[in-house]
């Protein structure tokens, strides 16, 4: 039974303690190895098929840890959490390829030696296969002492190699853009207000209710967390991948009731709108004057080019399934039922239809704003 130290910590030192034993063995150090073990032909029938029958694991594993890499950096609170951070959740997520790995090392490590290890110090397997560059002599008979299995064991040992690098690779780069989010303040607040709108929609219902029943517990440990920071700029940048997606979902669901429970915007409003009670005034103001904001046809209805104007001044956010849900809901939800006027309204219909024929693009959408807040300014007194 071994006594070779197989396990490393879950730190970027640990992974690369692992990564520096990785040097791309050859046959003559792989001989070397199964000859300082000695192994008998039975013994390395078994760990060739181990590591054979090891192949689909370590497919699947590389597969799964290319979703984690593609995904992790674009989100502010992960799926999963781990005391060491990222580089414990790639680890955990790269467990079958280091298996495998210190296996072979293992394998092709002399017999362990305690009397040549000092008390209370571990040996690490990892330094010492011959697969690690560890000095040795040519085997006499080369490969003639096992014949094909050595080549076979060889495959193997190329098979599990090619996976590790790959999954060093990944792994690499997710820590590398993680530490240029963590220096870069502004990227982790568009992460944060990105998933925050995205819980915020996903958890609209339950979020709705409490406002309606006026109340909703406090007594979360992220919100309290949140309430110790001086501002929320400063908690946004100290806790980026600190909670779980799910732990985040649940501060979001009591931010969001108790900003609006503490304010008079209204649910709609803050989804439609956002938090921004100053921007919620103006299209407040703007709703009381459309008859004057607004042109009309000689029937009676507004004419759609001044609607598509007022709903891009409006600045509705958008949505996080499809770009036009939020102001079609903005239309018919908040904007027909808010007016008083006499005038009429078009279906939505023709408001998609008029925006396409103006056109969609951001230089578009900046001069109907800029129409708007000149009539605006006009109608209503304010400055821009």
């Amino acid at each position: 039974m071994s006594n070779y130290r197989k396990s490393f910590a879950p730190t970027k030192d640990g992974f690369q303690e692992v990564w520096d034993s990785m040097q791309d063995p050859s046959i003559e150090q792989l001989i070397a190895g199964i000859q300082s073990k000695k192994p008998t032909k039975e013994q390395m029938l078994e760990k060739i098929k181990y590591f054979r029958d090891s192949r689909s694991t370590l497919d699947t594993e590389l597969y799964h840890l290319s979703d984690y890499a593609e995904d992790y950096n674009s989100l502010y609170a992960a799926k999963n959490t781990y005391h060491f951070g990222t580089t414990e959740g790639l680890q955990n997520r790269t467990r079958s390829q280091c298996k495998r790995w210190s296996d072979m090392l293992e394998l092709t490590s002399p017999r362990f030696n305690k009397k040549a290890v000092p008390p209370g110090d571990e040996q690490s397997v990892y330094k010492a296969s011959y697969l690690t560059q560890k000095p040795y002599e040519p085997d006499l008979w080369g490969p003639a002492s096992y014949g094909t299995l050595v080549y076979d064991l060889k495959t193997e040992l190329d098979f599990i190699v090619s996976h590790m690098e790959d999954g060093e690779h990944m792994c690499r780069d997710v820590m590398a853009r993680e530490e240029e989010i963590n220096n870069d303040p502004e990227r982790k607040k568009q992460l944060y207000e990105k998933q925050y709108r995205e819980e915020e929609e996903r958890n609209q219902e339950s979020i709705d209710d409490y406002c309606r029943e006026g109340n909703i517990c406090a007594d979360n440990a992220l919100y309290k967390k949140m309430l110790d920071y001086e501002t929320r700029d400063d908690f946004i940048n100290d806790n980026f991948h600190g909670p779980s997606s799910s732990q985040f979902a649940r501060y979001v669901i009591v931010d969001s009731t108790l900003k609006s429970l503490q304010s008079d915007i209204t649910p709609l409003e803050k989804r439609l709108l956002g938090f921004d009670f100053e921007k919620v005034l103006r299209v407040r103001k703007a709703l009381s004057g459309l008859d004057d904001l607004l042109e009309a046809k000689p029937s009676g209805q507004f004419e759609p080019l001044g609607i598509v104007q007022l709903i891009r001044w409006c600045g509705v956010l958008p949505s996080t399934k499809n770009h036009h849900d939020n102001e079609r809901e903005f239309y018919e939800k908040y904007l027909v039922p808010c007016y008083r006027g006499q005038h009429t309204w078009p279906a939505w219909n023709t408001i998609f239809t008029r925006r396409k024929d103006v056109g969609d693009d951001e230089r578009q959408r900046k001069l109907d704003v800029a129409c708007f807040e000149v009539k605006f300014g006009r109608v209503c007194g304010a400055e821009k």
